[in-house]
């Protein structure tokens, strides 16, 4: 086994910052995209009034 850690910098880490991930831009990207997707769903959704749709749901059917 330490034949394959040869040559390579052993930094010691306690176990929290082992632990850590980093918040770099990458991250930053998919949570704004994330927001701007949901925005723009939120939108679509309200421009397409579901109160025209649903108002004949639940009410009475034909007369059987």
């Amino acid at each position: 086994m330490n034949a394959d850690l040869k040559g390579q910098d052993l930094t010691k880490l306690n176990k929290t910052e082992a632990r850590q991930g980093s918040w770099g831009k990458p991250v930053l990207y998919v949570l704004v995209a994330g927001l701007v997707l949901a925005g723009i769903g939120a939108i679509t959704l309200e421009a397409f009034d579901a109160d025209e749709v649903t108002a004949d749901i639940g009410g009475e059917g034909p007369a059987q």
